[in-house]
């Protein structure tokens, strides 16, 4: 029977702890190495990060690896050197531990966004604390829940590894919530992969967790290196030697030539090898002409996208782009002085700041990523922005397609994200008005409505968060960021793979209101305690209750009506229903967030004008200055109320 190594990996949830099994992957024995191929690549390739967590040195190990000391990933913990070593490892012999408080001790390490990565983790206890204690505790990716480490042998190390999509320029690997001894950690890895080792549709919602990986056949646990890194440089392994069909062993260099020479052949062989160079540097000159020569003829023409969202089939395509400006990379580049001034960044790219020459102030969004994905969404954007226009939904200016650049254009915000302000930071005005609050979210809901109600086909965002809500200069709101939109076709079902940003998966407009009553962000440790891992959740604990204000923001002025906060928790815990066939529509959500509205501006009434509502008719126009006439002629006060869409 043949050696053959099986990986179990179980997919789980980035928001929760639900888990299902993914695949089991055979493979024959030869297959062992192209799998550590992934896992033990050589120091010099990049986005390859090995830390030796508590030494003090950066080092290269026997097989070229370069352990890098974590003293700057990191900024708290201690060091602490093993009692009891097992390992002839020097990354074994030290560990960094931290206190065994409700505190989460984080190692942050830059990466590439929407860039594939394996984390492992190794635990050896080696009884640094002399307690004898075996820890346990638990480790998370950033705020997602990872796995609990449990120890039960001081000299043998667990190993924890995940293979994670990055959704961010960073990735946090945290300990955190021990129950027995101190939190610790022996060593840190991170592998980039390439686009296709481990990939699943489901990745941007998923991370896939180590479950089991059992070798059978194999004599030993030993690892086998990538032999490809090592360039046939350093010492050679002492069990090269113990190969059963090796005849002879030579040491150093033996100088093996063959016994005779052929000048004239060696003569023969330099003459090619300097025509064929000069061949090919008059093919590439010949090549490079041609090719500038072909962009200046097609400077003029429309947009050619790129070669992968040609693939795609869908329902948009390239004749929608005829309708959308092209601007030229100069203009652009002259628009924003050279891509100097970043305002921010998502999935898609970075945003920079630019100025037309018309006095047009304009966000510039410069893809980064170049990958199948970021080609299909910026096609997405393109197509599906230059048809749809909408006072709620951000201006598309247009889009620039050019040296290798993919560029979208889009008015100017100038008052940045709604997440932004109801977090509040050094530069940003939180929003602590609840008036207020309740009128962006009436904006967002006319631009979700119109496209869903105001398309044919009706268009669902899939992407909706705080961070795509921006206000303009009047912090009016707008909705933004349309990359994962998706029309619904003929009746078909609006998609049957999920899509968007951990924390807001379908139904996210309720958790957009459930962030403007209480300020949170939808996933959070520490403002949600351990029970309630999200905003739903704890918003509901509070509600069942009948705890309003345990939801309600604090930072809030104290002048609102509890009967608007109720009847927008309760649309929003109705928004938030597992089964899609109990949420209302965006239109009858857009009704009861216009229905709250009537309430604080009825609240705010003075006095006076309360006590001439009493003595005229439901019928008669309110006159007092003449104000509200001109608003609408035949609209009596009470109507007015009733109907926001006259404001």
């Amino acid at each position: 029977m043949s050696d053959r190594v099986t990986e179990t990996w179980m997919m789980q949830q980035q928001q929760g702890n639900s888990n299902r099994l993914l695949r089991e992957m055979p493979s024959a024995s030869a297959a062992l190495v192209l799998l550590f191929v992934a896992f033990s690549l050589s120091n010099a390739q990049p986005g390859f990060i090995s830390l030796d967590c508590g030494g003090d040195d950066d080092y290269t190990d026997g097989i070229g690896i370069q352990w890098t000391s974590d003293a700057k990933f990191v900024s708290a913990g201690q060091k602490a050197n093993l009692l009891l070593q097992n390992q002839q490892l020097q990354q074994y012999t030290t560990v960094r531990s931290f206190p065994a408080d409700n505190r989460k001790y984080c190692y942050t390490m830059n990466v590439r966004n929407r860039t594939r990565y394996l984390v492992r983790a190794t635990f050896l206890y080696g009884n640094f604390d002399n307690s004898n204690v075996y820890p346990k505790f638990d480790l998370s990716l950033g705020p997602t829940p990872w796995t609990t480490v449990v120890i039960d042998d001081a000299t043998t190390p667990v190993v924890q590894e995940a293979i994670i999509l990055a959704a961010a320029p960073t990735l946090s690997v945290c300990l955190s919530n021990a129950s027995t001894g101190q939190p610790f950690i022996s060593t840190l890895e991170l592998r980039q992969f390439n686009g296709s080792l481990y990939y699943t549709t489901d990745e941007k919602q998923f991370f896939l967790r180590l479950s089991a990986r059992i070798n059978f056949g194999a004599e030993s646990n030993a690892s086998v290196s990538h032999l490809e890194d090592n360039q046939l440089t350093g010492a050679l392994p002492p069990s090269l030697g113990e190969l059963p069909n090796l005849k002879e062993f030579f040491s150093g260099n033996s100088d093996l030539r063959m016994g005779h020479s052929n000048t004239g052949r060696t003569i023969v062989i330099i003459v090619c090898a300097v025509v064929g160079a000069i061949l090919i540097l008059v093919a590439a000159i010949v090549c490079y002409l041609f090719t500038c020569k072909r962009k200046k003829k097609s400077s003029d023409e429309t947009v050619v996208i790129a070669a992968p969202a040609k693939k795609l089939g869908s329902f948009f395509s390239e004749v929608a782009t005829e309708s959308a400006h092209r601007f030229a990379l100069s203009e652009i580049e002259d628009a924003t002085d050279k891509f100097d001034r970043r305002i921010g960044s998502g999935g898609f790219g970075i945003v920079y700041y630019g100025k037309l020459t018309d006095g047009r102030e304009i966000a510039v969004k410069l893809l980064t990523n170049d990958s199948y994905q970021g080609i299909r969404e910026f096609l997405n954007e393109v197509t599906l922005l230059s048809r749809i226009h909408h006072r709620n939904l951000v201006s598309f200016l247009g889009y620039s397609q050019q040296d290798g650049k993919n560029i979208l254009v889009y008015e100017f915000m100038h008052n940045g994200t709604l997440k932004e302000h109801l977090r509040g930071g050094p530069d940003d005005v939180k929003i602590t008005s609840w008036v207020k609050r309740l009128e962006i979210a009436e904006d967002a809901a006319k631009g979700i409505e119109y496209l869903h109600t105001g398309c044919s086909p009706t268009i669902i965002h899939r992407d909706l968060k705080s961070s795509n809500i921006l206000l303009d200069k009047n912090m009016r709101a707008k909705v933004a960021d349309f990359g994962l939109s998706k029309p619904v076709v003929d009746g078909s079902h609006v998609s049957s793979i999920v899509r968007g940003t951990v924390g807001y998966l379908d139904p996210d407009f309720g958790v957009i209101l459930l962030e403007l009553i209480s300020g949170h962000e939808p996933i959070s440790n520490d403002n949600f305690g351990l029970h309630c891992r999200n905003i739903v959740e704890w918003a509901r604990s509070h509600m069942e209750s009948g705890d309003i204000h345990g939801i309600i923001d604090q930072s809030l002025d104290a002048g609102y009506d509890l009967q608007s906060v109720w009847k927008i928790a309760e649309v929003a815990t109705m928004c938030v229903k597992p089964k899609g066939v109990l949420r209302p529509s965006i239109s009858e959500v857009l009704k009861e967030i216009q229905d709250a509205i009537a309430i604080e501006l009825q609240r705010e009434l003075p006095s006076s004008i309360h006590h001439l509502m009493s003595k005229t008719s439901p019928s008669e126009a309110v006159n007092t200055t003449g104000s509200l006439q001109d608003l609408e002629q035949n609209a009596s006060f009470d109507e007015l109320l009733m109907r926001p869409g006259l404001r």
